[in-house]
């Protein structure tokens, strides 16, 4: 096991081999992280980790960077063992799909989908058979019964209603 900063550089590059196949260039980290710049008006809100994720990619993006140009000793840089697990899980959340803009594109994709089949079925027109019209017509029956129940169902009610009334000598106060 090498120094604290050997171990940075290491999983620091093995992050650029993880991002390279994506946006297929020697510094993909940085080409991850103008992603995140050009998506951020959209998804910062929407990514629970958005703004720290991209102000700490940010920060050991340079870091790493500054290492591998090989301006300076590897042993004069400062680095932190939370920061070499940082990238190590930030890896393993690309691997996944689970890294910042994954989760912002399945959402959106999520979205356009509800989206879309919103408006297919706003389009879609229904289909008319003679087993729809049917299937109507009967409906139609029956609910025309349910309502012709309910109006005998009212109608007696008010005789009783008016008979009790007679019975209880309430239209004899008038005479």
């Amino acid at each position: 096991m090498g120094s604290i900063n050997e171990d940075f550089l290491e999983a620091y590059n093995r992050l650029l081999e993880i991002c390279e196949p994506i946006y297929g260039s020697s510094d993909s980290v940085q080409s991850y992280l103008d992603e995140m710049n050009e998506l951020k008006s959209k998804a910062a809100d929407k990514v629970a980790d958005w703004r720290n994720c991209h102000l700490k990619l940010n920060e050991l993006c340079k870091l790493g960077t500054q290492m591998n140009s090989g301006d300076a000793p590897i042993d004069s840089y400062k680095c932190h063992k939370e920061d070499i697990f940082w990238l190590k899980h930030f890896g393993t959340r690309i691997k996944k799909q689970e890294d910042p803009i994954s989760l912002y594109k399945q959402k959106a994709d999520s979205r356009e989908e509800k989206e879309l089949d919103f408006v297919e079925e706003i389009v879609e027109e229904p289909q008319v058979t003679e087993d729809t019209v049917e299937q109507n017509t009967s409906t139609d029956t029956g609910n025309k019964k349910i309502i012709y129940i309910m109006i005998g169902v009212g109608v007696v009610l008010i005789v009783v209603t008016l008979v009790a009334l007679h019975l209880s000598g309430y239209f004899d106060l008038y005479k």
